[in-house]
């Protein structure tokens, strides 16, 4: 009987769906879907209009086009930008009730910083008082912290100042005024001045030394300019009149002074530890973290005597226990690499890459059956090392390929959040920049259930970056489709038919180097998706037989994937 209820019902609605009267209702509702669709392309487009208007100047132009455009997802960008190059002439009402009205809006806090500094280059320090909040800017901690010396406050402008000015590095001028202030109050010490060079000398910020050394006593300025030489020659150690003493500066120097050479001749400067461990008494912290980073350098270096150090130094460092089994690795040390095996944490044992290496070590110890179960569970596995194991018991790859499965509800319900709809746009704009700042801004409170929406949905924009990323941030691995997708099929295939190598190679490339951002800069210069240099682009340009005219040629997706 339900049965047959429930195949009437279906007969029901099949049967209305082609009733006139919705046909109707549907074609409505296609009519006003591409009508929204069409206002917001012209929107779009007066909206890239509006703001090439401000950025010339044409204010009678922006606003007229800004007047169509109230509706639109990214009209509170209009008014930001608009405000942030007329901040000497809008109102503090206006720029708060800004503020107010678009705390969501990741450029808010730009705004609000941008016009805080302006207040103080501007004098209005009461202002500033006003409408300052809590924040890790220095700069403007330093301004906040003048706007009250400024206005009468002094206490509370020196509460804790000593914080702000006792760091190894140095601070924004901005911070000067009122460290100034600070010192010329009698705030600023001797042994503050040395704690601060201390600081900067382990943080290589010589200059920064040499400058605060004016703070110092006659005594402490000689020991820090003997600090200072060893930093930058530290083969000088011996030969230096003043590091005879067994005291604690001399200690200290001598110490940095071994770990600075060890960086580049860890063997001389370990020989030359063994010699100064048995004149001076070093304290336990010195001696530790010293041997440590010497036997690391050893290793790094795969210097013959880095396993010795290894075994003999007293540290609980999770890199010198690495360091152990790959040493014994690389000289061939496969007992010692199981013993050390047996060293690390529990949670370190369970990784895929001990694991791998405990197995390589069984097999080249003569216990094969117990490398084989190791290897059997890790070829399980979808990861570099279970690839490896996979590769010695000759056995098919584990790609354990899970998509991520939502309704379309349930994707428009993420899709339509305010901060994903100026993603959309600003993406659609080609404005990877604002479109990546709201991205990063909108995942931040959600949970990973829906971040996993937004990869979802970001990767069928096309957006391939975010949606890798979304992914990561999510916690989510097992969707390949979106960690790694193919897109440029057509100039990836083409060229790498030309070049003669496999087009996964280029896929490769492609996915490790920039995610498929087509616009990733890297801090050396690298450009586009495929991350290559400037320079390297004008080599093989000639080797094309064709001219890079600008480097910025490189962001275009044809241009670096042809090279």
């Amino acid at each position: 009987m339900k049965a047959l209820i429930k195949s009437a019902t279906l007969l029901c609605c099949q049967l209305l769906l082609l009733s006139p009267a919705s046909a109707n209702t549907t074609t409505a509702i296609t009519l006003s879907s591409q009508t929204s669709s069409t206002h917001l392309i012209s929107q779009r487009a007066d909206f890239a209009a509006a703001r090439k208007a401000l950025r010339q100047g044409n204010k009678k132009q922006y606003k007229k086009l800004a007047k169509g455009l109230t509706d639109y997802p990214l009209y509170p960008y209009l008014e930001y930008w608009y405000i942030n190059r007329n901040l000497n002439k809008v109102s503090a009402e206006k720029i708060t009730g800004y503020i107010q009205r678009n705390s969501d809006l990741p450029s808010t806090g730009r705004l609000k910083n941008n016009w805080l500094k302006k207040l103080a280059q501007q004098g209005k320090w009461q202002l500033l008082v006003d409408n300052y909040s809590p924040t890790s800017n220095t700069k403007l901690q330093c301004y906040y912290r003048r706007g009250l010396y400024k206005t009468g406050n002094k206490a509370a402008a020196f509460d804790g100042l000593e914080k702000l000015w006792l760091v190894g590095k140095s601070q924004p001028r901005a911070c000067d005024p009122l460290f100034s202030a600070w010192q010329d109050a009698g705030h600023l010490t001797s042994e503050l001045a040395w704690q601060r060079i201390v600081l900067a000398l382990n943080n290589g910020q010589v200059y920064l030394a040499r400058y605060l050394e004016r703070f110092l006593d006659k005594p402490q300025r000689r020991w820090s300019k003997i600090w200072r030489e060893i930093h930058r020659h530290p083969e000088r150690m011996l030969s230096n009149k003043h590091l005879k003493q067994d005291i604690d500066i001399v200690r200290t120097i001598l110490a940095h002074g071994v770990r600075r050479m060890a960086r580049s001749k860890p063997s001389k400067a370990a020989q030359l530890w063994d010699k100064l461990v048995m004149e001076f008494a070093f304290s336990e912290s010195d001696f530790n973290k010293t041997e440590t980073y010497i036997a690391i350098r050893l290793a790094r270096k795969q210097a013959p005597e880095a396993a010795h150090w290894l075994k003999n130094i007293n540290s609980d460092d999770e890199k010198v226990r690495e360091w152990r089994i790959l040493s014994a690795i690389n000289q061939d040390n496969w007992d010692d690499a199981i013993v050390w095996f047996y060293q690390l944490t529990r949670q370190e044992q369970q990784s895929l890459r001990w694991r791998y290496w405990l197995a390589r070590s069984l097999e080249q110890t003569g216990k094969p059956n117990r490398a084989q179960l190791i290897y059997t569970e890790l070829a399980k596995s979808r990861d570099y090392y279970g690839f490896m194991a996979a590769d010695r018991i000759e056995s098919d790859y584990s790609f354990e390929n899970r998509p991520l499965q939502f309704s379309r509800a349930e994707l428009d319900a993420i899709a339509n959040l305010p901060g994903m709809l100026r993603a959309r746009e600003f993406y659609l704009l080609n404005d990877s920049l604002y479109a990546s700042r709201e991205w990063y801004a909108a995942i931040q409170n959600m949970s990973k259930t829906d971040v996993q929406k937004v990869a979802k949905i970001t990767h069928d924009w096309g957006w391939h970056a975010r949606a890798i990323h979304s992914l990561g941030q999510a916690r989510y691995l097992d969707d390949l489709d979106i960690r790694f997708p193919t897109a440029h099929l057509k100039q990836i295939n083409s060229n790498a038919r030309q070049q003669k190598i496999d087009p996964s190679w280029a896929y490769a490339v492609v996915r490790q180097e920039s995610a498929f951002a087509s616009d990733a800069h890297s801090p050396v210069g690298a450009m586009g998706l495929m991350q290559i240099m400037p320079s390297t682009g004008r080599l093989i340009a000639r080797d094309l037989n064709t001219q890079l005219r600008n480097k910025m040629q490189l962001l275009d997706v044809d241009t670096n994937i042809r090279f």
